[in-house]
Formats: structure tokens, C-alpha cells, sequence
């Protein structure tokens, strides 16, 4: 049996997620707080706004470099995607349920809509799918637009599904490369 070194903690790294977590916190709120920051704002409340919106990619970065940190070494497909299921998958599908079912049969109650799911929700639903519940559901389990915040999952999702392909890419040096073009 071969034994795998158990990855240090990167402390450093998990700092950088909490303040990346914050920034897209934040970069939520102004859409929540109806806050149009290109017509009510100032040089530096633009400018601040806009390294805000980085948030994302330095999470989409965290998260490639942890994959790297701590799943490459010892990649095994079959565990990692069940660990996802389970820890990333099923909570957005708990999370998820109430706003797309809400969202779906509720139309009537407008002004909840516009203030719970600000840029989510029906004004995203195609038109050919507004009198297909099920059709609905489906496409915004895929999209994650029933709450506007909700997209990584669908997108990270996909990405452990090739996973393998990451690895291939890795280990043959070409990551790099495919990247750029």
C-alpha cells in the first residue's frame, strides 16, 4: 500500500478565500441594495466597486490552486466526485429548491421576487419555458439563475466532472498552453 504525505494546512491560502468570499459578498449586496454604482457614485466608489468585482477570480483561482494543492497528488475520480456530491451538490440542491420552486409557481407575489431574488430568478427564465414547470426547474438547477449568486455551482460542477481531462493537462504540460490558446 502506498503511503501519500498528508498536504499541509495553507493558512495563507485560507485567508485569501475569506477575504475573496467577502469581496463577492459585497459585490452581491449592491444589487440587493439597488445601488447603481455607475450613476450615483464617485471615482472611488467606482473604483472600488471594480476590485470588488474580483472577487470571483480570485476564488475560481483559489480553487484551482487547491485542487492542485491537495487533489492531483492523490486524484482518485470515483472519491473526489462523491465528496462533491456531497458537500457541494446536495447543498445546492437544498438551497436551491425554494427559490426555484417559489420562483416557478408563485409569480403573483412580484415585489418578493424582485427583493429576495434581485437578477435572479424569472426575468432570466426563457420565454419558451415559462409554462414548463419541469422544463424551468431543470434549466435552473443547470444555470443556477433562480438565485443570482447560485452560478459557480452549475460551472464548478462541471469542471469536477472533467477533472480527468485537468489532470491529463497537468501532467502532460500542456495546461498552459491550452490556456493561452
Amino acid at each position: 500500500m502506498k503511503l501519500i504525505a498528508k498536504r499541509k494546512f495553507l493558512n495563507s491560502i485560507n485567508y485569501f478565500r475569506g477575504i475573496a468570499i467577502i469581496l463577492i459578498v459585497m459585490t452581491h449586496s449592491y444589487g440587493v441594495a439597488r445601488w447603481n454604482v455607475f450613476n450615483d457614485s464617485g471615482l472611488f466608489e467606482k473604483m472600488f466597486y471594480s476590485f470588488n468585482l474580483n472577487g470571483s477570480v480570485f476564488f475560481v483561482f483559489i480553487s484551482g490552486y487547491l485542487y492542485n494543492h491537495i487533489f492531483f497528488p492523490s486524484f482518485n475520480y470515483k472519491n473526489f466526485l462523491i465528496k462533491k456530491a456531497k458537500f457541494v451538490l446536495v447543498p445546492y440542491l437544498i438551497c436551491s429548491t425554494l427559490p426555484i420552486l417559489y420562483t416557478v409557481f408563485d409569480r403573483n407575489n412580484e415585489w418578493l421576487l424582485n427583493f429576495v431574488f434581485v437578477n435572479g430568478g424569472w426575468g432570466f427564465l426563457p420565454d419558451g419555458l415559462r409554462e414548463k414547470p419541469l422544463l424551468a426547474i431543470g434549466w435552473f438547477l443547470i444555470t443556477g439563475r433562480a438565485v443570482y449568486a447560485y452560478w459557480f455551482i452549475p460551472m464548478i460542477v462541471i469542471v469536477f466532472v472533467i477533472s480527468p481531462l485537468i489532470n491529463y493537462l497537468i501532467k502532460s504540460q500542456h495546461l498552459l498552453k491550452t490556456i493561452l490558446f
